[in-house]
């Protein structure tokens, strides 16, 4: 069983608190997935309030996968910029997608139906600052930049590239 988690507002300060309440009472829980909240969709455009700052969930992002790799659980995160995933980065949903040249379909009970997403479709926004990453080409930045999240936020780090790339392909094998 999997259990996604959407980052949002009410939930920002806590979310290392999920997995170790559902892993105590349903030990065979194997992966998680947490997912920045997407403004765009129908509930969060209408409650912009619900929108989390990158710099309120960091820290407890931080202590929920330190928690998960210690517990031996696996996990993914989307809609975060590496920047945001300090040693984590190698579990970036469209990081991993970057490197394998993954793409994925996805099937709407709308009207949308079948959608394939590929390579291209996992690119966000980018600073004027990200050209300074050692992990810009892996990134896909920041979803929704300047439209509900803030470029101000965005950090450039040092971590090297192959870092991430050789943890992500290690997984593969």
């Amino acid at each position: 069983m999997d259990v996604n988690t959407v980052i949002n507002a009410r939930n920002a300060d806590h979310l290392s608190l999920t997995p170790r309440f559902l892993c105590e009472r349903f030990p065979l829980l194997h992966h998680f997935v947490w997912n920045n909240l997407d403004p765009l969709m129908n509930a969060a455009s209408l409650n912009p309030q619900f929108v989390p700052k990158l710099r309120s969930f960091e820290v407890e992002l931080h202590r929920a996968m330190t928690w998960l790799t210690k517990a031996g659980k696996s996990f993914r995160v989307e809609r975060v910029p590496l920047c945001f995933m300090s040693d984590f980065g190698h579990f970036s949903t469209e990081t991993r997608k970057f490197i394998n040249d993954e793409g994925r379909d996805i099937y709407f009970l709308d009207e949308k139906g079948r959608r394939r997403q590929d390579k291209s479709s996992w690119s966000y926004g980018k600073a004027p600052r990200c050209k300074e990453c050692s992990v810009e080409r892996i990134c896909a930045g920041l979803y929704q930049m300047g439209v509900y999240y803030s470029s101000e936020e965005l950090c450039p780090i040092l971590t090297p590239a192959q870092a991430v790339v050789d943890k992500v392909r290690a997984e593969a094998s």
